[in-house]
């Protein structure tokens, strides 16, 4: 079994992920409903509300892809954003000279009022397709079937809560190390899968939804990183 590599993500914090030993083994003890929301995750690399959102309309049986409504955060502040937060920093510093100053702390006030609506917005609805193979295409169309699933219902009628719960125990069971048997471990296995089967990063970011290459960036780090080995596949 391969070796974990430990992974950061651009903000220093680890991302805990599954190799496909680890997920085959959670899979295994997995049943129903649940086995095909993680073989979904695992495939395709889905965040979990993304899975969680699917309905058969999604699906193109034809050429084997969903369509996925990308549930990603803003990545960065519109201009008007950046420049409320350089003037409340400098109204911040006016208001601790001026502490009395009302008119100073209204303007504060309104400018935090303002940048707070500013986050609060929500992000530009995007949609990505993702190709699955035929195997899964199929599992999804028996499962929608058998449940009697209608076009528009979603496929997993259950919370991230229980799917979290449900997928937790079965990695306990399998003797997966604590925190990587988690619904994003699977989508996080897929990117590092993908990245070692040679997928440009530009390519796995269109499928990940990521707003940034940095994002998908750091899946590289599994790859080994001696230049010698690269060097020697060269022709000059």
């Amino acid at each position: 079994m391969m070796q974990n590599k430990i992974l950061k993500d651009r903000n220093g914090r680890e991302i805990k992920y599954l190799g496909q030993d680890e997920a085959h083994k959670i899979l295994s003890l997995l049943k129903g409903q649940y086995h095909l929301y993680a073989e979904v995750l695992w495939n395709t690399g889905m965040r979990s509300g993304e899975a969680l959102e699917l309905t058969p309309q999604a699906m193109n049986y034809d050429d084997n892809t969903i369509t996925v409504r990308s549930l990603m955060k803003k990545d960065k502040l519109p201009k008007k954003g950046k420049d409320l937060k350089n003037e409340i920093m400098g109204l911040s510093l006016a208001v601790k000279k001026a502490p009395g100053s009302e008119v100073l702390i209204g303007k504060l006030e309104q400018a935090k009022k303002d940048l707070s609506e500013i986050e609060r917005e929500p992000a530009i609805t995007q949609y990505r397709v993702i190709p699955i193979l035929a195997e899964l295409k199929d599992k999804i169309v028996s499962h929608c079937a058998g449940a009697r699933i209608k076009r528009n219902d979603r496929i997993f009628p259950f919370t991230h809560t229980n799917a979290y719960l449900v997928i937790r125990k079965a990695a306990e069971e399998a003797g997966i190390e604590k925190g990587r048997g988690i619904p994003s471990a699977f989508r996080h296995g897929y990117a590092v899968n993908a990245t070692r089967a040679g997928m440009p990063p530009a390519v796995l970011r269109g499928l990940m939804g990521h707003t940034n290459i940095v994002s998908t960036l750091v899946y590289t780090n599994v790859l080994e990183q001696d230049a010698r080995e690269y060097l020697e596949r060269m022709k000059f």
